[in-house]
C-alpha cells in the first residue's frame, strides 16, 4: 500500500495533465472553427482530438486501476482485521474478560475505514463523462448544416468565376441583410466591398465557402450552383484571410503549413517570404520553430496577419476572401501587408471586404453595398468621379480627383 501511494500520485497528476490539454483543445478547435473549415482539415483535427482524447482517457484508466488496487487492498485489510478482531474479541467474551459493549464499540469504529470505498462508484461516472464530452465535440466537428451538402466536384481550372443571382439572406426572418442581390465576379478578378457597417459585406463573403446559405436565390461557382457542390470541395478551392488573426498554439512553421498537410519545410519558407513575413520570423528566438503559445501574445498583430498571409500562399487556391485584414493595422504595419496582398491577389478571384484606401485602391472594381443591395459598381477611377458613397468616403484623401459638391448623396458620412 505504501508503494502505491506515490504512483498513484503521479498517474493522478498525468491524468490531469491530459484533461487540460483536451480543454485547450476544445478551445481551440471552436475558436478556429472556420479556419478549420476553410482549410478542409475536418478530417485531421478530429483525428488528432480522438487521439488527445484516447490519451486521456488511458490516463485515466491507469489512474482508477491503481485506485481500484489500492483501495481492494485497503478493503482485504481491513476485512482480516475485522474478522480478525472477531474472533479474538469473542474469544474474549467468551472467556469473561471482555463485555459484549466493548467489541460492539471496537467493530463500531473500524466500519468507520471502510468509507474511502464509497468513492469506486465515482469511476464509472468519471469516465462515462469524459468520454460523453469528447462524442459531443466529435459529434460537433462533423454535424451536417441543416441544407445539407451536395455531390459535385468542381472541376480543375485555373480560375473561377462567381456569380450572385438574386440572392437574399437573414440572420432573423423580419430582417434581411442581403436583399435580392445580384453581382457577377470574373474570374482572376478583383473585387473590393465597402459600405456602411450592417450593409451586408461579410454575410456575402460568407456565402462563397458555404458557411452560410442563402435564404433565396442562387450562388453559382463557375456556373454551377454552389448548393450542388461538395462543401469540402468547394472549400479546398478557397483561401480565408480574417480581420483577426487566427493562429494556433503551435509553432511558426506548424500555423503555415497548416493551410497544406505535408507541405515541405522550403515550400513554408517561400511562402513566409512572400508574404513579408521571412524576416522578422527568422529573428524570432528559434526562428520558424518558435511556439506563438495560446493568442500569440508574442507577436504583433501586424506579424499575426503577415502569417496568416503565408498560410494562403502556401494554400495557393485560385480564390481568395479577404475581411478586412488591414483594419487593425498601423502604417507601417498596413504597408508589408497591402504589398503581400497585392502579390497574393494576382491571378485569383479576389473578395475584399475594406475600408482603407490603400487596401482598395488597386483592385480592379469597387462594389459599394448599402442595406444589402449594390447601390455602386465601377472602377476606382470611376466611382471617384461619380460622387457617390465611394468618392465621398475617400474625398481629400485623393484631391487630384473633382468630386462636384453638389452630386454627392446627401446620407454619405461626413
Amino acid at each position: 500500500i505504501r508503494m502505491l501511494g506515490p504512483r498513484l500520485s503521479r498517474e493522478a497528476a498525468a491524468a490531469q495533465k491530459a484533461d487540460a490539454g483536451i480543454a485547450s483543445a476544445v478551445q481551440q478547435l471552436v475558436a478556429n472553427l472556420q479556419l478549420i473549415q476553410v482549410f478542409t482539415r475536418e478530417a485531421r483535427e478530429a483525428g488528432a482530438f480522438a487521439g488527445r482524447t484516447a490519451e486521456a482517457f488511458e490516463a485515466r484508466w491507469r489512474q482508477h486501476r491503481i485506485e481500484v488496487l489500492y483501495l481492494a487492498l485497503v478493503a482485504t485489510v481491513l476485512a482480516a482485521g475485522t474478522a480478525a478482531i472477531l474472533a479474538v474479541g469473542s474469544r474474549e467474551v467468551l472467556d469473561g474478560r471482555l463485555t459484549t459493549g466493548r467489541l460492539l464499540v471496537f467493530l463500531a469504529y473500524l466500519t468507520q475505514l471502510y468509507e474511502p470505498l464509497n468513492q469506486l462508484s465515482h469511476v464509472g461516472g468519471t469516465v462515462s463523462n469524459a468520454r460523453a464530452g469528447a462524442e459531443r465535440v466529435l459529434e460537433l466537428l462533423h454535424e451536417a448544416p441543416g441544407n445539407g451538402d451536395g455531390s459535385r466536384t468542381p472541376e480543375a481550372s485555373a480560375g473561377v468565376a462567381l456569380d450572385f443571382d438574386a440572392v437574399s439572406f437573414g440572420y432573423e426572418p423580419a430582417r434581411r441583410v442581403l436583399d435580392d442581390l445580384s453581382l457577377r465576379v470574373a474570374a482572376g478578378q478583383t473585387v473590393a466591398i465597402i459600405g456602411p457597417s450592417g450593409a451586408g459585406k461579410t454575410t456575402l463573403l460568407q456565402l462563397v465557402p458555404r458557411f452560410l446559405e442563402p435564404d433565396s436565390g442562387t450562388v453559382r461557382w463557375n456556373g454551377v450552383p454552389l448548393r450542388e457542390i461538395r462543401r469540402e470541395a468547394v472549400r479546398r478551392n478557397i483561401s480565408l484571410v480574417l480581420q483577426e488573426p487566427l493562429l494556433l498554439a503551435a509553432s511558426v512553421a506548424e500555423n503555415i503549413g497548416f493551410a497544406r498537410e505535408g507541405a515541405t519545410r522550403g515550400e513554408i519558407e517561400a511562402a513566409a517570404r512572400s508574404a513579408n513575413a521571412h524576416e522578422f520570423i527568422a529573428r524570432l528566438p528559434q526562428g520558424f520553430d518558435t511556439v506563438v503559445g495560446d493568442g500569440a501574445a508574442r507577436l504583433s498583430t501586424g506579424e499575426k496577419q503577415r502569417i496568416n498571409l503565408a498560410r494562403a500562399f502556401l494554400k495557393d487556391a485560385p480564390v481568395l476572401l479577404l475581411d478586412e485584414p488591414t483594419s487593425a493595422l498601423d502604417r507601417e504595419s498596413e504597408e508589408a501587408v497591402v504589398t503581400a496582398l497585392r502579390r497574393l491577389a494576382r491571378g485569383r478571384t479576389t473578395l475584399i471586404v475594406a475600408h482603407r484606401l490603400e487596401t482598395v485602391r488597386h483592385a480592379d472594381r469597387i462594389v459599394v453595398l448599402r442595406d444589402g443591395k449594390v447601390v455602386e459598381d465601377g472602377s476606382p477611377d470611376e466611382l471617384l468621379a461619380s460622387g457617390g458613397y465611394f468618392a465621398r468616403m475617400f474625398r481629400g484623401v485623393l484631391p487630384e480627383t473633382p468630386v462636384k459638391p453638389a452630386e454627392m448623396p446627401a446620407d454619405a458620412p461626413g
